[in-house]
């Protein structure tokens, strides 16, 4: 992924990784998560397996097409203290991708506030640049990956989380 390797962990499967993520940043019985529905259903699986409560701000309807509204977005995280805010792009089911510049503009609005979680399983199939490219640049932001969908090997159980070096070691100590 072109990053340094005390930026990426190995998880068994994107499963795993949002799993080590919610253990390790959310109280239990406290804090919150918040998603966008319709989405990848392991985000409020492992939010409920940890008693974290979750925040949905639904994906908008546009026609034939669903859009994120950032501004709900930011304001259901500061309304309910998010610990997390997944983001899946390209989507699971719906398949729109976030436009690096509106990832951006809502990476700088969240900062210090909130991690924000890029789940890109499908990330091969986008138009627009990996998160990967705002690392740099954003310390509340971590992108997963995993093996399963370009690459045909779901069965292989490899996914992996990469964001800055000090979240990386917290989660390893999780894991």
């Amino acid at each position: 992924y072109g990053v340094d390797p005390e930026q990426l962990l190995v998880t068994r499967g994107s499963d795993e990784a949002i799993d080590l993520l919610v253990r390790a940043l959310c109280v239990p019985g406290q804090d919150s998560i918040v998603i966008q529905s319709p989405t990848f259903g392991m985000y409020a699986i492992c939010a409920q397996l940890h008693a974290c409560r979750v925040i949905d701000s639904p994906l908008r309807e546009s026609g034939k097409r669903f859009e994120w509204d950032a501004e709900k977005m930011i304001a259901a995280v500061r309304a309910h203290a998010g610990k997390l805010l997944f983001l899946c792009s390209p989507a699971n089911p719906t398949g729109q991708s976030l436009a690096p510049e509106a990832l951006q503009a809502l990476l700088g609005a969240l900062q210090g506030e909130c991690l924000v979680v890029v789940d890109e399983a499908y990330g091969e199939y986008s138009r627009n640049a990996s998160a990967l490219t705002l690392l740099q640049d954003f310390r509340n932001l971590a992108v997963l990956k995993t093996l399963s969908k370009a690459h045909a090997l779901a069965g292989a159980r490899i996914g992996s989380v990469v964001a800055a070096p000090e979240l990386v070691r917290v989660l390893q100590a999780c894991q």
